[in-house]
């Protein structure tokens, strides 16, 4: 164990070095770097992220969560069969974005509501892109159809859903340990919850910036290769994946957004490590997690564009027409593939009941 200790150490000092040689070697293209970071965040993730954290935090915060989202919960609870408390959550996370779960889920361990597991089991299926970031920045802004944001939304909802169920039976082993509920008034929950949002941007924004310096010292790739270019990039930030893979309107590039935005990119997953850091647990679930999310979102996307029709300012899918034009020219088959994508995790969950 202790040479492995060491070989770690040793490798760890030498990437150190090397990232320090880099940005003395190219301090311009870092700095220009650590820029687009910060226009990013001011730009985008802070306007379509930090309200609807406020918000998130909030109704967890005060328990109103359950009472806004009663009826769907209670009809997902009785479907699944899983607890209505992490159906009302897993439909919060919908509109927080990928923040919301692992803020959400992190609060109600502390106040001694659920156990750790219970909580990773949480973070596994309602982490998802929120619908500001899926619709108004890379649908509206990135590829320019406001439609195409929307079929990337529904598809990260099926996605998390089909995890939700995937989830469901391990969920439900685990009791939720209640030790108290929390009695503050409304007007503390929501100085708390700005506070504790404004902390969770911070660290956010701070992982951005540091990854915008790092994809910025990477090599620049042609218009030819703008899908290498969306998996390396997408790989480390959602962002500049979903922008590179924009380079080129075509099914091919939108099906890289989708398994991108499934991903969330390595800044995505340290920026939950540092939410999730007071929860003691083992965060190779949580990626192996992101894996399955992104294959998900890319086949839901795909059925998806088959059946909703898509409008753009540029020419879209030109060079995919012919391949799938049978599909495309019978949308109600489609449709059913998609139900029944839908529907056969949910057999197999009451199957493993009977």
């Amino acid at each position: 164990m202790k040479k492995h200790q060491k070989l770690r150490t040793i490798i760890f000092c030498i990437i150190l070095i090397l990232t320090a040689a880099v940005l003395i070697a190219f301090p311009k293209r870092a700095a220009e770097g650590a820029y687009n970071g910060i226009v990013n965040c001011l730009e985008i993730i802070i306007p379509s992220l930090f309200p609807f954290m406020v918000l998130s935090v909030f109704l967890t915060q005060s328990g109103l969560f359950e009472n806004v989202f009663y009826i769907p919960s209670r009809l997902i609870s009785r479907l699944i069969g899983i607890n209505q408390k992490y159906c009302s959550l897993f439909l919060l996370s919908m509109i927080g974005g990928y923040h919301s779960a692992a803020k959400s889920a992190c609060l109600l361990y502390k106040k001694g509501e659920i156990s750790a597991e219970n909580a990773l089991y949480l973070l596994c299926f309602a982490t998802n892109a929120g619908p500001a970031f899926l619709i108004s920045a890379v649908g509206s802004g990135m590829f320019l159809s406001t439609s195409l944001g929307v079929i990337l939304y529904l598809s990260g909802l099926l996605s998390s859903f089909t995890l939700m169920v995937f989830y469901s039976s391990k969920i439900k082993e685990n009791k939720i340990n209640l030790k108290y509920k929390s009695k503050e008034k409304m007007l503390v929950c929501f100085v708390k919850s700005v506070k504790e949002s404004c902390t969770t941007m911070s660290a956010m924004c701070a992982f951005i910036i540091l990854f915008s310096v790092f994809i910025t010292l990477l090599p620049n790739f042609s218009e030819k290769h703008f899908s290498l270019q969306a998996i390396i990039y997408g790989f480390a930030e959602v962002t500049a994946g979903c922008s590179a893979a924009a380079r080129e309107i075509s099914l091919i590039s939108v099906l890289f957004a989708a398994a991108i935005c499934g991903w969330g990119g390595l800044c995505v997953i340290f920026q939950i490590y540092a939410i999730f850091s007071e929860v003691k647990i083992k965060m190779g679930r949580f990626v192996y997690s992101r894996l399955l999310h992104s294959a998900f979102s890319a086949l839901y996307t795909f059925l998806l564009v088959l059946v909703i029709p898509i409008r753009t300012e540029q020419t879209f899918i030109s060079n995919s027409s012919d391949a799938i034009a049978s599909f495309i020219s019978a949308p109600i088959p489609a449709l059913f593939l998609l139900i029944c994508c839908v529907c056969f995790p949910v057999y197999l969950t009451h199957q493993k009941k009977l």
